[in-house]
């Protein structure tokens, strides 16, 4: 018996020790120091961007009609309406918070608040969009240079896949 007490305390003080979830008020206030509204918000404005030379690139040097213009961009108008609609601040941040909740402590929320509270975190706030707009840019261009040697490989590929013609 004088052997199980310190087992059954070394037992019970590591499951005292399990880390509590962070509170959803906390949760919240990361999200507002992390400006998390502005980066969901921005997205919308990202995607229109991205869906409108998207679509043009998809057009190729097709010469457009007046009305094939305002077809075009009325889809695009109602692509990007399903997008904000979806992306409504106010629908996501319970997911977010659920996310941070059942992801991160409150030791860890309340470290992050402490960093993002800091200079060194509010410039990652403010600049953090910047750099993932210049990383987003190099990886198109890395992807365009990539292009011709992935068609390569895929004609490669039907290359080998086609059946030899026999010959005997």
């Amino acid at each position: 018996m004088k052997k199980l007490c310190p087992l059954l305390l070394l037992i019970l003080s590591a499951c005292a020790t399990v880390a509590a979830p962070p509170s959803e008020e906390s949760v919240q206030t990361l999200l507002q120091l992390t400006e998390s509204q502005k980066l969901v918000e921005g997205m919308v404005e990202k995607m229109d961007l991205h869906l409108k030379t998207s679509m043009e690139q998809g057009m190729g040097n097709i010469e457009l009609s007046t009305r094939e213009r305002q077809v075009l961009d009325k889809t695009r108008a109602k692509m990007v309406s399903l997008m904000t609609e979806q992306l409504d601040w106010a629908k996501m941040e319970p997911d977010f918070v659920h996310i941070y909740v059942d992801s991160f402590t409150q030791d860890e929320v309340n470290g992050m608040i402490t960093f993002y509270k800091s200079d060194a975190g509010r410039a990652v706030t403010q600049k953090m969009p910047i750099v993932m707009q210049h990383t987003m840019a190099l990886m198109q261009k890395m992807q365009l240079e990539m292009m011709p040697k992935l068609q390569e490989i895929q004609q490669e590929m039907k290359a080998e896949w086609q059946p030899k013609a026999d010959t005997n």
